[in-house]
């Protein structure tokens, strides 16, 4: 997560209708993660202020992953290695949340989900 947002990822955004995104609950895990590994200091607690403010706004727009979205992760994960383009274990649940809840994912790394059953949008 940057410090300041790329304008084009805010402009995306602000053409979708709010209730129309949603984060993955792994990619949440991700960036405070991120964040948390960080060294104590002002961009720290920038970078936590900020997120829980983002996270804050998409309350009740969190897609979880549950049994479903296992299947689907394990499915693009297997598919993925078998031509030979092996998908990280997180890329792969954050597909299985959105294809089990019928959702496209908007990602800034199309390339790291090619080759899967699965819209993906990079608007930026």
């Amino acid at each position: 997560m940057r410090v300041e947002p790329d304008p084009r990822v805010i402009d995306w955004m602000d053409r979708q209708r709010a209730s129309h995104l949603f984060l993955s609950a792994i990619s949440v895990d991700e960036i405070f993660f991120g964040i948390e590994t960080l060294p104590d200091g002002r961009r720290k607690t920038h970078l936590a202020r900020t997120f829980s403010g983002i996270a804050d706004a998409f309350d009740g727009r969190i897609a979880d992953f549950d049994a479903n979205a296992a299947r689907e992760s394990a499915r693009f994960r297997a598919h993925r290695r078998l031509i030979g383009r092996p998908m990280s274990l997180a890329h792969s649940q954050i597909a299985g949340i959105a294809k089990s809840k019928g959702l496209s994912l908007a990602t800034l790394n199309a390339r790291d989900f090619e080759g899967i059953d699965l819209p993906v949008v990079e608007p930026f």
